[in-house]
């Protein structure tokens, strides 16, 4: 019996993990962020006790499949904005001659005055069009947690996930560099040379590419697996094997490759 709790209890942090990471990368995909690219954080909002335990204990893992800087896992995240809308298929469903007069007149007003209304009216409040009065209801709005500035959102099966897409000098510099050897990967592949042969590599870049990539020599150099890695901005001296150009971000340079 033991070991059947054992093995379910694995299984079901095993779906937390998959929905979460997915989730991210779905996220990730749908807003332009590459998984090159490194992220802040990632604040994982849940209620649910054996979701939190399972990633707190799994957070190097969750952080690596996303690449982000850290997982902060937490039962609410204070101080965000409520947004409220109208359902279009319920106001629709109950007042269809005037639905489109309602969303205009719902649009001029705040969240907050909503949920003020809300609350003085115990769930519903009255509303005057074309003279007539109507009566809004819970099951007429749609309420939701806006995202802070530098963060979106995405729901999971336990909860909410934030992405922090804040910026810096040094996650910009990895995420340059992680896409000049994603290149450098690809020419091997279509050079046929194996990950574990050593190769020479010269980066031509332009002066903004190179000042980006400076600090990250080494980190290029052995994650594309080279005997050697220059970067300048000016053309090799001497002739290698294969060339390619890349942009990146709009940041020209070309991969110059010696096998030998």
């Amino acid at each position: 019996m033991k070991e059947n709790y054992i093995d379910e209890s694995r299984k079901m942090k095993v779906q937390i993990l998959r929905n979460v990471v997915n989730t991210v990368l779905d996220l990730r995909k749908t807003e332009g962020l590459n998984l090159n690219w490194p992220l802040k954080e990632a604040i994982i909002v849940t209620h649910d006790n054996f979701c939190e335990k399972a990633l707190k204990q799994y957070e190097n893992l969750v952080k690596s499949k996303i690449n982000v800087g850290d997982v902060i896992v937490k039962s609410n995240f204070p101080g965000l904005e409520t947004k409220i809308k109208l359902s279009y298929s319920e106001i629709e469903k109950d007042f269809p001659s005037i639905a489109p007069k309602i969303f205009v007149e719902m649009t001029k007003m705040q969240g907050s005055a909503i949920e003020e209304k809300l609350k003085k009216g115990e769930g519903s409040f009255d509303m005057r069009i074309d003279g007539k009065s109507i009566k809004i209801e819970l099951r007429h709005l749609i309420s939701e947690k806006a995202a802070p500035k530098n963060y979106i959102k995405q729901k999971f099966t336990h909860g909410e996930i934030f992405l922090n897409t804040e910026s810096s000098k040094v996650r910009l510099s990895i995420g340059f560099s992680n896409e000049i050897i994603e290149k450098i990967d690809s020419i091997r592949k279509k050079i046929q040379v194996s990950d574990d042969k050593g190769i020479e590599i010269y980066l031509k870049a332009s002066e903004e590419l190179k000042e980006i990539l400076i600090n990250y020599e080494n980190y290029i150099q052995k994650k594309a697996g080279a005997e050697t890695f220059m970067i300048s901005k000016e053309e090799p001296e001497i002739k290698y094997e294969y060339v390619e150009e890349g942009v990146v971000r709009g940041l020209k340079y070309s991969v110059h490759i010696n096998t030998k």
